[in-house]
């Protein structure tokens, strides 16, 4: 079973559990997090949501889980800001998802958008995601080379088969505007 994120689109003014509100979900990915969507994001978007977890012997327990939020508003100014570097740091090949996705962005009509990052948090042990997340965010703003290069590694970009997820993600409840 693949550990996914997912990218929700809603009105919430804090950050939702994508539990109770899967009508939001707008895209979602297998065992990665797209590139593309962490383009919408600053490290000061990175928040904390609870949830509940459930251990491998089944005993909950309330877990505070990093999350990505902001202001549709405010992702699509911080996107136009990295689009050209973006563009010219990946590979010809992935131009055509990268249209596709801009054009998926530009027909969301909610306030706010939100990575749900609990299933791939889960995959790390304790504290690490939390690092390697801003790792993430300063690659894709250009602060932290390595940083960039994990972000590539871990979205499989060098993978024809799978690049596509990786850079843009797939429909999971709503339609995209492309063919997974």
């Amino acid at each position: 079973m693949a550990n996914r994120p997912f990218l929700l689109a809603h009105n919430s003014e804090v950050p939702i559990r994508v539990s109770e509100y899967e009508e939001s979900i707008a895209a979602s990915a297998s065992n990665q997090i797209p590139v593309l969507w962490l383009c919408l994001f600053r490290v000061t978007d990175l928040k904390n949501i609870e949830i509940v977890c459930v251990d491998s012997v089944g005993h909950e327990e309330v877990c505070s889980v990093p999350t990505l939020h902001t202001r549709l508003e405010t992702a699509n100014a911080v996107y136009q800001d990295r689009r050209t570097r973006i563009r010219n740091r990946l590979p010809d090949d992935l131009q055509g998802h990268i249209d596709e996705w801009e054009d998926f962005i530009a027909s969301i009509k909610e306030g706010f958008v939100q990575v749900d990052l609990a299933e791939i948090w889960m995959m790390f042990e304790a504290g690490e995601f939390e690092k390697a997340i801003r790792d993430y965010l300063e690659g894709i703003e250009g602060t932290n080379d390595d940083g960039w290069l994990d972000i590539v590694d871990q979205a499989a970009l060098d993978n024809p088969d799978v690049a596509k997820y990786g850079l843009r993600g797939y429909q999971w409840i709503n339609p995209v505007p492309w063919s997974n």
